[in-house]
């Protein structure tokens, strides 16, 4: 139960890096974050898929749909955890809280 429980809480803070530096997706912060959605999220065919069509998306530069598989990545490692998504669209996930200027 314990390591059930501590791989929970370790996806859990992995999720809330990615929705905290989602702003800045070529940003150091954000980039680890990924790397370690790859690691925490190694039990679920469904994250991994999307993590890697989100690589491929950034990787062959398609801004436009960069956006699109950012969300579907966020709402997979949401659904793996259980938690609700239907109260977060897609335009307000990728509207970032930033109040620097």
């Amino acid at each position: 139960y314990q390591a059930k429980a501590e791989k929970r809480r370790a996806k859990i803070e992995v999720l809330r890096s990615f929705v905290g530096y989602r702003f800045d997706l070529s940003g150091e912060k954000f980039t680890k974050t990924l790397n370690e959605v790859f690691v925490v999220f190694q039990d679920s065919k469904e994250v991994l898929e999307k993590l890697k069509n989100f690589h491929e998306t950034i990787i062959s530069e398609q801004k436009m749909l960069a956006n699109k598989k950012l969300y579907e990545l966020f709402k997979s490692m949401c659904k793996n955890l259980k938690i609700d998504t239907s109260k977060y669209d897609e335009s307000s996930f990728l509207q970032a809280f930033n109040i620097k200027k």
